[in-house]
């Protein structure tokens, strides 16, 4: 682990979360990065991306809105990846049910669930997650921490800005 990158390491009674600053856009060496997420899909069939990580993945690719649509419609709030068009898989992470909410704890912890689950079927080796609920979702991080840490081990890493 670079050392330099390493934010802080906490142990909360489960796995020790991982944090680092970083850009989503910048981990070459993840198999997979992820982008926070709601269960909206416009008319259009396109899921909302408007805002925080979700937006910056939108602007980067506008496609993956009426892909992540798609499956949201098709499959419910839940993880949901592609590897269309990118060098590393890009995953949903749900946090909200609908983007005027605050982040649910809860569904945060679904996410992680169903994230370490995905990995395991991919065979991944590095996930990159942003802090999931804390921007727009209004979460304060250390609740967050407690709930991800028993949750999400060592191939996890989180980023903070």
């Amino acid at each position: 682990m670079d050392w330099y990158w390493l934010v802080s390491v906490a142990y909360l009674g489960g796995y020790q979360v991982i944090e680092r600053c970083g850009d989503i856009f910048d981990q070459p060496d993840g198999d997979a990065i992820c982008f926070t997420s709601n269960g909206v899909v416009k008319a259009n069939g396109e899921l909302v991306m408007g805002g925080g990580v979700a937006k910056a993945f939108y602007n980067k690719q506008p496609g993956l809105a009426k892909e992540f649509g798609f499956k949201v419609k098709a499959y419910g709030n839940h993880v949901h990846w592609t590897g269309v068009e990118w060098k590393q898989w890009v995953v949903s992470f749900p946090t909200k049910n609908h983007w005027k909410n605050p982040s649910s704890l809860k569904l945060i912890a679904q996410s992680a669930k169903e994230l370490v689950e995905l990995t395991n079927e991919k065979g991944w080796k590095k996930v990159y997650l942003p802090y999931p609920g804390i921007g727009l979702g209004g979460l304060n991080k250390e609740d967050v921490r407690k709930v991800i840490s028993p949750i999400l081990d060592d191939r996890f890493i989180v980023l903070v800005k």
